[in-house]
């Protein structure tokens, strides 16, 4: 079975699945241009999970400034 994807995108960086004990523990404010999506793969979970997380859709939208919860492990800097 062939699935296609988006150009640019590799499978092998797609998020591992979390074990259920792990909670989404550190905090990132969205900036401008981030997604649902982007920010899950920056942080190595599924955009379905973050939604969940946060009490939000799938589709929600997210705003410069909003913050929302994320894994712990690994803090975004820039």
């Amino acid at each position: 079975l062939k699935v296609p994807a988006m150009p640019g995108v590799s499978l092998k960086h797609y998020p591992e699945k979390r074990s259920r004990g792990e909670s989404l523990t550190g905090t990132y404010e969205i900036k401008k241009g981030d997604t649902l999506w982007s920010i899950a793969r920056f942080f190595r979970v599924t955009p379905e999970e973050l939604a969940l997380q946060n009490g939000l859709k799938l589709k929600a939208i997210i705003l410069p400034g909003q913050i929302i919860k994320v894994p712990g492990k690994k803090e975004r800097k820039e």
